[in-house]
């Protein structure tokens, strides 16, 4: 992942014409259940004005960018870390679209345990079911 960082940071240099640090920006990878992919969620911080992300692909490539009022609070909620350490199951940030989130701004958290799954948006509300898609 340092690799795909420095990378992703030579692209943000390059896209804002300012030098970018290492400490300017998160990454995160997001999996895709729905389409078995993934992509990288990079949030920009900025000291004044609104935040900037960016959904990447596999490739690096922009696909999507926004300016963000917020970030998404990206760490594990305690449900989480509670699931994790109660069934020995597995975490992962997820998206698809579905009730939970419409966004792929703001991922969510799939738990596995075996074939069990739920989902654990931000506010820490579980949900057994990712649900119908409803946009994108």
């Amino acid at each position: 992942m340092e690799e795909t960082k420095k990378n992703i940071q030579l692209l943000l240099t390059r896209e804002s014409g300012v030098n970018v640090s290492a400490d300017d920006f998160t990454v995160q990878l997001v999996s895709r259940p729905d389409t078995s992919d993934f992509y990288y969620l990079v949030i920009l911080k900025a000291d004044t004005g609104p935040l900037k992300g960016f959904i990447l692909g596999p490739d690096l490539l922009i696909r999507q960018s926004a300016a963000m009022g917020k970030a998404p609070d990206l760490s594990k909620p305690p449900r989480v870390f509670e699931l994790e350490k109660n069934t020995g199951a597995k975490a992962r940030l997820v998206w698809m679209p579905c009730e939970i989130s419409l966004s792929p701004f703001y991922p969510f958290w799939e738990v596995s345990s075996g074939e069990k799954k739920v989902y654990v948006d931000f506010d820490n509300r579980l949900f057994l079911q990712a649900g119908s898609k409803k946009g994108g």
